[in-house]
């Protein structure tokens, strides 16, 4: 078994639903270094899928429950894994890298890191996420946001966001990194 943080990390993130395909070049484990310190790679890749809590985890990796709390709540905060904010007790869990970990980049994002994705998704990495069906996720336009033409009817996403009670709105991080590729998108940003 391979001892590296960043392969175990890739690993892990492979095993969720949403998947971190392995590719030839190998781009993955650049995209880890890049987002990742080695201790916050080894933390993370020893996380689940599902959200548990400080101290199932502080077991598995052996640490004590509050210098791990700190840790995983630093991670948190930079969107590098989940938290349950509502739990009486802190739980967390990995987050996929797509939609997860790359969307949090949004701050970080510059020409090497576009560069380093884009060969990622052109060397296999693309294929591999967006091969689950039925898809595990969709871009769901503002109601005023595009031409009603353009949209064809799939959920009734307007009752879903009225029933909402938080909900938040980002720039388009593919159209960011597009960007710093030289691939300027036609559509709006945000």
């Amino acid at each position: 078994m391979n001892d590296d943080p960043y392969e175990q990390l890739a690993i892990a993130l492979d095993r969720l639903p949403n998947g971190f395909p392995r590719t030839p070049s190998r781009t993955e484990i650049q995209l880890l270094k890049w987002i990742f310190s080695p201790d916050e790679a080894l933390l993370a890749g020893k996380l689940t899928g599902k959200m548990e809590s400080i101290d199932v985890i502080a077991d598995r990796v052996d640490l004590d429950p509050e210098e791990l709390n700190k840790k995983l709540k630093q991670m948190a905060k930079r969107e590098l894994i989940s938290y349950d904010s509502e739990a009486k007790k802190p739980k967390y869990r990995l987050a996929p890298f797509i939609v997860g970990i790359f969307e949090a980049q949004r701050e970080q994002m510059d020409h090497s890191f576009a560069h380093l994705f884009d060969k990622y998704m052109a060397d296999g990495g693309a294929v591999g996420i967006m091969k689950p069906q039925p898809a595990l996720h969709r871009v769901v336009p503002a109601q005023t946001a595009v031409k009603s033409e353009w949209i064809l009817p799939y959920d009734d996403v307007k009752g879903v966001l009225l029933s909402s009670k938080a909900f938040r709105i980002h720039d388009c991080i593919c159209r960011m990194q597009q960007d710093h590729v030289g691939r300027r998108c036609n559509f709006p940003l945000n």
